[in-house]
């Protein structure tokens, strides 16, 4: 019941935030993108011209997911850097955890409230999405449905980072780490091209070394893809989620034990 109250307060501080107000901006902005596209299916599906429309149809609604998702992460970065911060900002960390209620309880309620928020956001951007599938004239199928469930894992992973860094570290520390370990696998590749330029290979060995720390935020690329109307195979999908949310699970443990560290008479 503790970690009840906490979320609700959580939830609440986040509503005054009025990043509800922010997603339904971004979502006329998306429609505002998309009405021209849509107008376009709309004339060739009258035309006659399916396969054409059905292109169409496919690549507006991979730009809309990808676009969700974009923002979505962000939206999970910022709540997460600033969730507990703006309490202990503001002081009222001090009466929370003056009443009888520990320490993981207070981090579990505000990292539940901060979920819960974040699964809000993304009712709506659903709902988005589910209208521009019916409007470029495709069926719901099992590959909208798990793209907005990849989406939604990874702005999950952001959260968590963001939530267990910030635990222990600044705002903008635990931001841009966050962005770093997010995009590891990148960065690594990246930098091992870089170093191909200067006559320098890095043995795959050391390669994969390196990536190993990091999450497997690519490995959802087939699913995204399988929108386009690629071929899905189902096992790794599920192994890269299940990964994914191991990784999130992870992330919570570390922000839970630097939290139960973190000397509070000292904020940041």
């Amino acid at each position: 019941m503790t970690i009840l109250v906490v979320a609700g307060s959580a939830i609440r501080r986040l509503w005054r935030s009025r990043l509800l107000m922010v997603t339904g901006i971004i979502a006329l902005l998306i429609i505002g993108l998309t009405s021209s596209s849509i107008v376009f299916i709309s004339v060739a599906q009258e035309a006659g011209e399916s396969q054409q429309a059905q292109q169409a149809a496919i690549g507006v609604l991979f730009f809309i997911a990808m676009l969700m998702g974009w923002f979505a992460s962000l939206v999970a970065l910022l709540i997460g850097v600033t969730v507990t911060w703006q309490e202990l900002r503001d002081g009222t960390i001090f009466g929370l955890l003056a009443k009888p209620i520990a320490r993981w309880e207070y981090l579990a309620g505000k990292y539940l409230g901060s979920l819960g928020y974040l699964l809000l956001i993304w009712a709506i951007l659903g709902g988005i999405y589910g209208g521009l599938v019916s409007l470029t004239g495709q069926s719901w199928s099992m590959s909208h449905s798990l793209t907005l469930v990849g989406r939604l894992t990874l702005s999950v992973l952001v959260l968590s980072l963001a939530f267990g860094l910030a635990q222990g570290l600044s705002m903008g520390v635990a931001a841009v780490l966050t962005l770093v370990i997010y995009n590891g696998k990148f960065l690594v590749k990246e930098f091992a091209q870089l170093l191909s330029l200067v006559k320098v290979t890095l043995p795959d060995a050391v390669t994969r070394t390196m990536i190993y720390p990091f999450p497997a935020t690519d490995g959802l690329d087939a699913l995204f893809q399988s929108v386009l109307e690629v071929p899905l195979d189902a096992l790794p999908v599920g192994w890269v989620f299940l990964h994914l949310v191991d990784y999130s699970i992870a992330a919570l443990l570390v922000g839970w034990w630097l939290f139960r560290r973190r000397d509070l008479a000292m904020t940041d």
